[in-house]
């Protein structure tokens, strides 16, 4: 099972859960109330989001470190917006019926199986390691890691951006990405320097290591709907 096919998991239910809260008559529709809107529409945005971005990931020679770091992200928001979807519909989401138990239970055994996140994050986590090397040595990088030597604004120019093109967002999403990417590399470096072996320096780094892989995650996402 492929990372977009859990969120096609979550769309589903949002298809679901959406038309649910439209059914009361004579009254105010429920999903005029921003508190399901603010339940159910980040779901059905995420959906599309990751979907898209399954669907571009074309890069072959990194296609096991983008699908890693994917599979671990993308299983835990699909069980958290199943969630969410489930709720939504009150007692109707809890009911057989509505199928909702049967998606979370087969969704959320995802963020388990074929490799526990954690694990995935860290594997995601060592390419981005390599690539911050290559960076700092001159070598040239494949088109998912460029943003690594590609110049970045001192400041953020969202707030001169009338054509809303979303360039500068993704600038944005760049340098955030870039900054974490080299803080995590250059303290990686520092414990090296201190005298630990690679593995404990890894360990001893092993949780900003996954803020590192996740901040590319919410980069790559942001990036493959804009400019596809």
């Amino acid at each position: 099972m492929y990372p977009c096919d859990f969120f096609e998991m979550s769309g589903g239910c949002c298809s679901e859960s959406i038309p649910a809260t439209l059914s009361r008559k004579g009254e105010v529709k429920i999903l005029e109330y921003q508190t399901q809107q603010h339940r159910l529409f980040p779901q059905l945005a995420r959906a599309y989001a990751f979907i898209f971005t399954g669907h571009a990931v074309d890069e072959m020679a990194e296609l096991h470190y983008i699908t890693s770091g994917l599979k671990a992200v993308v299983t835990y928001l699909t069980g958290q917006g199943i969630e969410q979807a489930r709720m939504s519909c009150g007692g109707h989401g809890y009911s057989k019926a509505s199928n909702m138990s049967e998606l979370y239970g087969v969704a959320i055994g995802g963020a388990t199986y074929e490799g526990e996140n954690m694990v995935m994050l860290q594997q995601l986590a060592r390419y981005l390691m390599k690539s911050a090397e290559a960076a700092k040595k001159g070598v040239a990088l494949g088109k998912l890691v460029d943003y690594l030597v590609r110049p970045s604004e001192k400041h953020s120019t969202i707030d001169r951006q009338p054509d809303r093109a979303y360039s500068a967002h993704l600038k944005a999403f760049d340098k955030a990405a870039k900054l974490q990417v080299m803080k995590a590399y250059e303290r990686m470096r520092s414990l090296r320097a201190q005298g630990l072996s690679e593995e404990e320096a890894w360990n001893a780094n092993a949780v900003e290591l996954n803020r590192v892989s996740l901040t590319f995650l919410q980069q790559r996402p942001i990036e493959k709907p804009i400019t596809s």
